[in-house]
Parts: structure tokens; C-alpha cells; sequence
């Protein structure tokens, strides 16, 4: 665990001897949950990583590639954290990430931390359950469920920075009528 109050900033954080590292965050109230130790991505702005908690089947997942192209973080970090807090067998399936073009994967032994995850969760505001994790695989790459489609996109808008990318995933709970409720913004990178 570290702490740092004067940046506002609380960190859980496992490495692994096979160079990979585990992180959930909180950052002036920005949650996120970064891998670090990845082969380099090159220039890609995004990573598909295939997740597995126990032996369960492996599971598309989307981070974004951070400004160091081996750090990759989160969109979705807070149902990442809550699942991992258990601790159990955690398995990352990198497609084409071996030198070869193979894909790669770690298979990971994570000590149950419930604690610091907890800790990293409370401090950014996100609950240690939430039923809206259940409802996350059942959309499409779209970010719709299946049985709905966008009326009209949403059309975010960002601030000038001097970043050199960013990104923001917010949530929502769709009514029966297609209106939505219960909004939370799930990542933003840079924060704000």
C-alpha cells in the first residue's frame, strides 16, 4: 500500500516475478486499475486483453495504453478490483503479444487482498458491490445491450490539455422506455 495524502493519492499494488504488476488506485478521487510490465504495444492507442478470474472462461476486456506502451489501464477498473479482491487464480491472455505473434498468457496466483483493495475503493466513492457489475457482459462492443441502439450517440466534449491522449467511460442504467438513470462516470484519464 502506498499513501500520499498531499497528492491525494492511495495505491494497492502487487508485482509478480514474471515482471507484471497489479495496481488499483485512487487519485484525487480518479479510480483506476493499471498492468504494468506488458510486452510494448507499439502505437496502439488501445490493448484487448482476455481476463479470467478462477476457471472461469476468458473474457474480451479494453484498456488503454498508457504514455509508457507497457502500462496498460482499465476502463471499467472498478468491477476489475472488485473481482480481484478475492484474491485466486487470475489469468491475462495478450493476443498477438508474444514476440512471435503468438498470444501470451500469465497465469497468476493473487494473494486475497480484500483490505487495500477495499481501501482503494472507499477512498474513490465505489462501492465494494454493485449489481451493475452482472449487467456489463451482457453488452456489445457498442456499449448498448444487445436488445437496444443508440438513438443518438452521445458527443462528449474534452478539454485542452497538454496530454497526448485521454479517454473517459462513463455507465448508465437504461429505463424500459430508453432514457437513462443512475450515470457514473467508471474512468477518465487524465482526471477531470
Amino acid at each position: 500500500m502506498i499513501q500520499d495524502p498531499r497528492k491525494k493519492l492511495l495505491v494497492a499494488y502487487m508485482q509478480f516475478n514474471v515482471g507484471v504488476g497489479i495496481a488499483t488506485r485512487c487519485v484525487d478521487g480518479g479510480f483506476e486499475a493499471v498492468l504494468t510490465g506488458l510486452p510494448p504495444a507499439g502505437r496502439a492507442t488501445t490493448r484487448p486483453l482476455r481476463i479470467a478470474f478462477g476457471d472461469g472462461a476468458l473474457a474480451d476486456t479494453r484498456w488503454t495504453v498508457a504514455i509508457n506502451d507497457t502500462v496498460a489501464v482499465a476502463e471499467l477498473p472498478a468491477p476489475f478490483a472488485r473481482e480481484r479482491r478475492a484474491g485466486g487464480r487470475l489469468r491475462i491472455q495478450l493476443p498477438n503479444g508474444a514476440a512471435d505473434g503468438r498470444n501470451l498468457m500469465y497465469d497468476l496466483a493473487l494473494p486475497a487482498s480484500s483490505a487495500s483493495i477495499d481501501q482503494t475503493l472507499t477512498t474513490c466513492n465505489r462501492p465494494l458491490v454493485d449489481p451493475r457489475d452482472a449487467e456489463l457482459d451482457a453488452l456489445e462492443e457498442e456499449g448498448v445491450p444487445r436488445n437496444l441502439a443508440w438513438a443518438a450517440r452521445p458527443t462528449p466534449r474534452f478539454p485542452r490539455t497538454n496530454y497526448a491522449r485521454g479517454f473517459a467511460v462513463a455507465t448508465c442504467v437504461t429505463n424500459p422506455d430508453g432514457t437513462l438513470r443512475d450515470c457514473a462516470i467508471e474512468s477518465e484519464h487524465p482526471r477531470d
